[in-house]
């Protein structure tokens, strides 16, 4: 135990020193740092991916997107690395390819990884938000759709569900989006403060095409379906804030 503490503060010495670097010193500088203090010690996966996230920062920002693909692929292929860690890496690899205007790419990087992880829903999310970003929003409801199937539970499904309804407001088709907010609201599958959360979205999409009874009444319901009196507070908060805006 003695030992296993002292590696853990070792670790996080090594995380802090390269925290420190990145917001100090100009970035080639600190990429050269960066490279000394990940040799002091052998880092576990996810804290490694930590400090080369800090890199991949200072990469792209000297707009070193070569070298930006590269690293994203070491940090992928790291031993021991969590699935969800994983996950989050081949989306972030994607968007860098969007960010650096390599669109057709970004999208035959996603298929060729919802291929390897057929199952994984939140890329094909990011295929859908993708596709919403470049304007080809039927395209993306369509990757809406299979997300949704592939979706583990009511949370992530809520969210995907939002994402759908406003892709179906780009194509002018507000009546679906409404019923896509619906058909989830009155499912008996999903839990009240899922569906207190998701008629809070309901609500903003009703203000935002003019709607404000409906959408007053979106926020009633969804206060009457809070499971807590600290998402009834949250709840409140948000449809002050909604109001102030309107």
């Amino acid at each position: 135990k003695y030992y296993a503490a002292q590696d853990a503060e070792e670790r996080r010495r090594i995380l802090e020193k390269v925290d420190v670097v990145v917001n100090s010193l100009p970035p080639q500088a600190a990429l050269i740092e960066i490279e000394k203090a990940m040799k002091e010690i052998a880092l576990p996966a996810n804290s490694k991916i930590d400090a080369l996230q800090q890199k991949l920062y200072l990469l792209k920002s000297l707009q070193r997107n070569n070298d930006a693909d590269r690293l994203l692929d070491e940090m992928v292929s790291l031993d021991g690395l969590t699935d969800d860690r994983r996950e989050r890496i081949l989306i972030q690899k994607a968007y860098n390819f969007v960010e650096t205007k390599r669109n057709a790419a970004a999208l035959v990087f996603l298929d060729e990884k919802i291929n390897t992880y057929p199952q994984n829903a939140a890329l094909v999310t990011a295929k859908g938000e993708i596709l919403d970003m470049l304007e080809d929003h039927e395209k993306a409801v369509e990757a809406y759709d299979a997300a949704i199937l592939l979706s583990g539970g009511s949370e992530s499904m809520a969210e995907i569900i939002a994402m759908k309804a406003y892709a179906l407001v780009a194509l002018e088709r507000v009546p679906d989006a409404i019923e896509v907010f619906q058909a989830f609201i009155d499912s008996d599958e999903h839990p009240d403060f899922v569906k207190a959360d998701l008629l809070i979205q309901k609500a903003m999409l009703l203000r935002e095409v003019g709607r404000t009874d409906a959408a007053e009444l979106a926020e009633k319901q969804a206060l009457e379906r809070a499971e807590s009196e600290e998402q009834k507070s949250e709840l409140t908060e948000l449809i002050r804030q909604l109001q102030e805006i309107e």
